[in-house]
């Protein structure tokens, strides 16, 4: 369903173009076919986009609920940053996304692994796995929502700097933002792939816009 969409979306574009990523693509000197221009749309919508909104609202979410981490922020001991690496170690946007094959039978922990055979890492496994994990997570980078090794994401330093950036902008803008349901309310999209709320409703008192600087 999401490759139809996507090839409805690049139709469309084709037939109207204007000034978004996928005309972009469409008009880029590669030149990409019909199949390679699915699959980098794909791509951005489905690993760029959407874990990226996840991460943000996964964030927000953290410092909305959880009264240890908001006090702590707003008393200027923790900031945005670190609500990132909590969130990216407890509930990474991607948990489950991680395929890789064994080139060989491989034994992890009495368990043989088969060849060629897709073998599925959840990384929020890792990352609270009781034998290294110590639930204390200020200033500590080594979570793998990222991924490792040469297939890391490298867009980490972009994400951060777009997920902090979005947050303290929202923050400014809007200091006394409230959660408007009970915590234990909040829905969770269903998949094993992600981790993303189905909303965040969330309430706040009329505000004046942040003046404009340019």
């Amino acid at each position: 369903m999401f490759g139809e969409a996507v090839q409805e979306l690049v139709d469309a574009k084709r037939a109207a173009p204007g000034e978004d990523v996928t005309t972009r693509l469409l008009h880029h000197a590669a030149a990409l076919d019909e199949t390679e221009m699915i699959h980098q749309v794909v791509a951005l919508y489905g690993v760029g986009m959407g874990p990226m909104q996840s991460l943000i609202i996964n964030t927000l979410c953290l410092i909305l609920t959880d009264d240890r981490f908001a006090d702590e922020m707003l008393g200027g001991a923790l900031a945005t940053r670190d609500a990132l690496d909590d969130v990216l170690f407890d509930d990474p946007p991607l948990p489950n996304a991680s395929v890789t094959y064994p080139r060989q039978p491989t034994l992890v922990d009495g368990v043989w692994l088969p060849a060629h055979e897709p073998v599925v890492i959840s990384l929020a496994g890792c990352n609270k796995d009781p034998e290294i994990g110590t639930g204390h997570h200020t200033g500590n980078r080594s979570h793998l929502a990222w991924g490792a090794g040469p297939h890391a994401c490298p867009a980490q330093p972009t994400a951060y700097l777009i997920a902090q950036e979005a947050i303290d902008q929202l923050l400014d803008a809007l200091p006394e933002l409230r959660l408007a349901v009970p915590a234990a309310e909040l829905v969770w999209r269903p998949g094993v792939l992600h981790r993303a709320l189905a909303a965040l409703p969330v309430t706040f008192p009329p505000t004046p816009p942040l003046p404009v600087v340019g």
